[in-house]
């Protein structure tokens, strides 16, 4: 039994030793990502194209910087109620589950 759990152990850390290895490149990727959608934001009029811009950067911060994933939810909200669009369900429908409240409270806006 000892054999198997630091065999097992032995590979879980050669598995998280590889992907310290390649922080730095899942990093750069991780921003290459963000900047290109960032880019769509200054390049597009449409609403629904930047409302799902703003959902896909929620996506992209979400894990790896919660507060600029908030930044890109709220920037959405704002944008729909100032367009007066039912498209918020576009920007939201990933948020986790501790904010499903919020989108209940949003759609209900929309739907008077």
């Amino acid at each position: 039994m000892t054999l198997f759990a630091d065999s097992k152990t032995q590979q879980l850390r050669q598995k998280l030793d590889n992907l310290l290895e390649q922080r730095n490149a899942l990093i750069d990727n991780k921003n290459k990502d963000i900047n290109r959608l960032k880019k769509n934001l200054t390049t597009s009029e449409n609403t629904l194209k930047r409302l799902q811009t703003y959902e896909q950067l929620y996506e992209e911060y979400y894990v790896f910087q919660f507060d600029s994933a908030m930044t890109y939810l709220n920037k959405g909200i704002k944008l729909a109620k100032k367009r007066r669009t039912p498209t918020i369900t576009i920007v939201i429908p990933s948020v986790r589950q501790s904010y499903y409240p919020l989108v209940a409270y949003i759609m209900r806006l929309f739907m008077k």
